[in-house]
């Protein structure tokens, strides 16, 4: 709405030097527009009377005027020229407004309404007609249009609110800044939004810049500010030189970063303003890149510290993993990348994992561990202890966002040490032959013993089914007893001479001790990516079966179970080697 910008262009026009368009106003049809535009009040009163038509055969004529003046030498600063204007015209148009089209609040009649419309045509003609030929600043003419509008519908607070703005938009620039950190400062943000509307991104950096002065307080204020405005890209103009402002500082301010991520993620999540979508996505990032490092180094210097805890009353860590479980979570891989080095052989990860397992916050403990789980290339031997700290977890009976993850964990863990731990009954399978180990009767050595063997079947039951019993439920501290579910007995490596061959080779039996525990029931099961070898803890020899099929007792159909003390060559057989299924849905 180019309206204003003519008519005080017109008006500095009458005032200055007529040498200044004296080669431009020589032909009769200047002179004519010169005297109907002698006096602004008539100029206005014309402007409500005469009928459109008017305006659309001679906008052009003092249009050519009015481009030659604003590009003479004399006068370039269009902006300039505005300000410098005597007169409010701004407020003289409102008020011939207002005394002509009689608008009161309980009465409008027809040839008012016809009145309005007409007004609103032609300030629209304006600014189609001159938008872009004249100052590129048109937001005096919208705003004038505001009121018009406003006057239509005789609402008296958008009235007000509509001349306060063509009041602002009367002012200097730098009066009208002023008064926008002033309001801003007394927590009058309703004023201070519709004086920031003037104001254009230079004069906003000033705005904060100004107000924020490394501050605390002030930032809080600065960002309630900006945050509470209705225009988005307002709102992240502002945020934009707040984070600047704090890139100034000279120490991590962790806490205005998190805040100011609160906000900019807002925005972010907002598709409509493609604009500005861009450079929110890119300062949403570089948020994130220091909070991520936050973590990091928090982690870092607590694990230094050989301490888990972290004074959460006095940092915005626990803010980060209530609040952006994945800054956490990346924060925590880039702990990781820290600790370990690039070849990953300058870190205790079996450390690592007990030191994530005592931290704070339950799904903070499974994020940690999933990082880990990721990001470190765990042993057979590591994955055993990572698989032990998920069974831990799993048998605390706690809500969690998390808890999903966990699951996720328990799923990707090697079969054999998965299903050792989770499941309640399974079976035992020998690699070389596909045969499952098993007790019965046909191996009775007295009432309370029986060898035990391995063969094949295709009909699961209790004399293959096994239950594994940990002396410590969440740990096990690597040592099992194996009950056979049949006869309700344990995995006995004797040192019985009867049931040995000679000192580091022995038959296996199944026996009831009754309550006794000691380390000839004791076995530890080894990781070997899906399998495991399953040591005796007395004898530190592991299980196998032999190739050959005999035992005139238990039938040729099956082969016995001992254990060996093997060669490493040896112990990479098969033989050695042992699936755990999970058969905890065999009835029986």
């Amino acid at each position: 709405m180019k309206a204003v910008n003519i008519i005080c262009l017109i008006y500095i026009l009458l005032t200055f030097k007529t040498a200044v368009v004296q080669n431009e106003i020589q032909n009769e049809t200047v002179l004519e527009i010169r005297e109907s535009l002698s006096v602004p009040v008539a100029y206005l009163m014309k402007a409500l009377k005469e009928p459109i038509e008017w305006y659309k055969d001679n906008i052009a004529k003092f249009y050519g005027i009015l481009f030659k003046f604003i590009n003479s030498s004399e006068l370039n600063d269009c902006e300039e020229a505005f300000y410098q204007t005597e007169g409010n015209l701004l407020e003289i148009l409102v008020r011939e407004l207002l005394n002509n089209m009689h608008i009161t609040a309980n009465d409008q009649k027809t040839n008012e309404k016809d009145t309005c419309n007409k007004i609103q045509i032609w300030i629209e003609y304006l600014i189609n007609t001159l938008k872009n030929e004249f100052c590129n600043n048109i937001h005096i003419n919208y705003k004038l249009f505001d009121v018009i509008s406003v006057l239509c519908k005789h609402t008296n607070r958008q009235v007000q609110t509509s001349v306060e703005n063509l009041k602002d938009l009367m002012k200097t620039p730098e009066k009208l800044i002023a008064e926008c950190i002033e309001a801003i400062k007394l927590n009058d943000f309703k004023t201070g939004e519709r004086k920031l509307k003037l104001i254009n991104d230079i004069n906003t950096e000033f705005i904060v810049k100004e107000i924020y002065n490394n501050n605390e307080e002030n930032f809080e204020k600065v960002l309630k500010f900006f945050s509470n405005i209705g225009n988005i890209r307002k709102s992240f103009v502002g945020y934009k030189f707040l984070y600047e402002s704090i890139e100034n500082s000279v120490k991590f301010e962790s806490y205005k970063y998190y805040k100011l991520y609160e906000n900019i993620n807002k925005i972010y999540h907002i598709k409509t303003y493609p604009n500005i979508e861009i450079s929110v996505a890119n300062m949403r990032q570089s948020l994130e890149n220091k909070l991520q490092t936050y973590v990091a180094d928090e982690l870092l210097d607590s694990y230094k510290d050989n301490n888990s805890a972290i004074l959460f009353e006095t940092n915005i860590f626990a803010d980060i993993y209530r609040n952006f479980k994945h800054l956490y979570y990346d924060g925590v891989k880039i702990f990781l990348k820290e600790i370990c080095c690039k070849n990953q052989t300058c870190c205790d990860k079996i450390n690592l994992m007990n030191f994530v397992r005592r931290r704070n916050y339950y799904g903070e403990i499974i994020l940690s561990l999933k990082a880990i789980y990721e990001e470190l290339n765990l042993t057979d031997n590591e994955r055993f202890q990572f698989a032990y700290h998920i069974r831990y977890l799993s048998n605390i009976d706690y809500k969690s966002s998390q808890k999903d993850k966990l699951v996720l964990l328990k799923e990707n863990l090697p079969i054999s040490i998965r299903n050792l731990l989770f499941s309640k009954f399974i079976c035992i399978k020998n690699l070389a032959h596909d045969e499952y180990l098993t007790s019965d009767n046909f191996t009775k050595i007295t009432d309370n013993a029986k060898i035990l063997f391995t063969m094949q079947t295709y009909d699961i039951n209790s004399n293959h089914l096994w239950k594994i019993d940990c002396l410590n439920l969440n740990e096990c501290n690597r040592k099992y007893r194996i009950k056979n579910l049949s006869y309700n007995q344990l995995l006995y490596a004797s040192n019985d001479y009867d049931y040995s061959y000679h000192s580091d080779n022995r038959k296996i039996i199944v026996k009831d001790i009754g309550n006794t525990i000691d380390n000839y029931s004791l076995w530890e099961f080894q990781a070997y990516g899906d399998y495991v070898y399953i040591k005796s803890i007395a004898h530190d020899t592991y299980m196998f079966v032999d190739n050959q099929l005999y035992d005139e007792k238990a039938g040729y159909f099956k082969r016995i179970a001992y254990t060996w003390i093997p060669s490493h060559s040896k112990l990479s057989a098969r033989n050695f080697q042992w699936l755990i299924e999970d058969c905890s849905n065999v009835s029986f």
